[in-house]
């Protein structure tokens, strides 16, 4: 029996991302955005002294003793991506062995520190870039072969201004309104033929196409509430994210299936479907709790991030002759952390360290059903430098991230009555992946 290529390419764009977490329909962000949080591990919630606090916690904006323009770059990011047994033809599994490399701005802002203790700013942040390609061949003691392709990009990009207040020499409150745009384009293609040898040569005698491909757009509001206290050395932060409210969704998802002699002009039966999707993307509510402690030249700080749970709900029902099943979320309530440390070793150099996790809350395919999403959980490191000369800082790190967890496949076993029969089972994927980045402020 032929594993369906259609189960298997709604299986692998349900769940292709070398990131993992940002799981369709929902999502838990990356905690590494600008220079300073990023060395930090992002535990930057009750630090939030430049102008990606507008991302971490507003209020940090009203305790600027000056006005900064920031920036931070990733330089690349380059990840090892690993899943079992995507590509299955008659009598062979394959893995596919993915790898990427990524060059793209995180974060531009600029924050001005106004009189009466207030701040604003306003952001450009792009937490969430990836670009994933990849394949796999394979061919069976039967002379079948196949082949798979994957490739995958998603963006996410937030817009907009921030303000906050100082209500006293300890406390201030702030608040920050973004446009949430995330872009998405997959395509997948399968192919698998019989071969036959043909005057001491192979030739493939019978083909089968099947590719998929995907583009998808959500558009929404989204915010952040901050509130910062200082006590002393201590610095106590809380940050909540509300969920966002959707303002579009689009998702344009093309289905083709050939039959035919060869791989560059397949002949015979060829089928194409075109239909429109929805592409809702739900952010549960999340919160922050952020301390920093300073004592003289040392600071180290700790943030824990929560976030809700809900209803399960399908991000995507296509229509009942696409051939293509549901794809379902089922959330459940989740903590992440992060912990960092600076030393400031001479006023010109700060070392800084940082580790993270990165949950991804979502349960994970139970083995029985293909089409439900990827689940990766995430742990990381990072180490930075950064040199100050006047005004002026610049900041560069490195930092490794290590994801594990389960995506949706399909499997050809045999059944109690002796046959072949596909099942849906959850295939082990594993990433490594590792990040340097550059950024640097400018006070004015």
């Amino acid at each position: 029996m032929r594993t369906n290529p259609t189960v298997v390419a709604a299986g692998l764009i349900a769940g292709l991302s070398p990131a993992g977490a940002v799981a369709e329909g929902y999502y838990t962000p990356a905690p590494l955005l600008g220079e300073h949080a990023n060395s930090l591990g992002g535990a930057f919630t009750a630090v939030a002294d430049d102008p990606t606090a507008a991302y971490y916690n507003p209020a940090g904006l009203a305790a600027l003793s000056t006005s900064i323009f920031g920036a931070n770059l990733d330089l690349y990011e380059l990840s090892f991506y690993d899943r079992k047994n995507a590509l299955q033809v008659p009598g062979v599994e394959a893995d596919v062995d993915t790898h990427l490399l990524s060059a793209v701005p995180s974060s531009f802002g600029v924050a001005w520190a106004l009189r009466g203790g207030q701040g604003l700013a306003v952001s450009v942040l792009v937490p969430e870039t990836e670009h994933l390609s990849g394949g796999a061949t394979a061919e069976g003691p039967t002379g079948v072969q196949g082949a798979l392709e994957l490739e995958r990009t998603d963006r996410t990009w937030l817009v907009g201004p921030s303000y906050a207040l100082r209500l006293g020499d300890t406390l201030s409150v702030g608040a920050s309104l973004y446009y949430e745009l995330r872009l998405r384009h997959t395509t997948t293609r399968q192919r698998d033929g019989q071969a036959a040898p043909s005057q001491g040569a192979t030739q493939l005698s019978r083909l089968s196409l099947d590719l998929t491909d995907e583009r998808a757009s959500h558009g929404a509001l989204t915010g952040v509430l901050g509130v910062l206290a200082t006590l002393g050395r201590v610095r106590l932060g809380l940050s909540v994210y509300p969920p966002g409210l959707p303002l579009h969704d689009h998702c344009a998802l093309y289905h083709a299936r050939g039959l035919g002699a060869g791989a560059e002009a397949p002949s015979g039966l060829y089928l194409r479907q075109t239909f429109d999707l929805g592409f809702t993307v739900r952010s549960p509510l999340r919160a922050t709790l952020g301390a920093a402690l300073t004592l003289g030249d040392l600071l180290l700080s700790a943030d824990l991030r929560g976030q809700a749970g809900g209803d399960a709900f399908d991000t995507v029902s296509p229509p009942a002759d696409s051939g293509l099943a549901p794809r379902r979320i089922d959330p459940k309530p989740m903590l992440n952390g992060s912990l960092g440390a600076e030393y400031h070793v001479t006023d010109t150099y700060t070392v800084r360290a940082g580790a993270y996790t990165r949950l991804a809350g979502i349960t994970a395919p139970d083995g029985r059903d293909p089409a439900a999403p990827e689940v990766e959980d995430q742990v990381g490191a990072v180490l930075g430098v950064t040199r100050r000369a006047g005004a002026t800082t610049l900041t560069l790190s490195a930092g490794y991230t290590l994801g594990f967890g389960a995506a949706p496949g399909v499997r050809v076993e045999t059944g109690p009555d002796g046959r072949p029969r596909e099942v849906g089972v959850a295939l082990d994927t594993r990433t490594q992946a590792i990040r340097i980045s550059t950024g640097g402020s400018y006070a004015f």
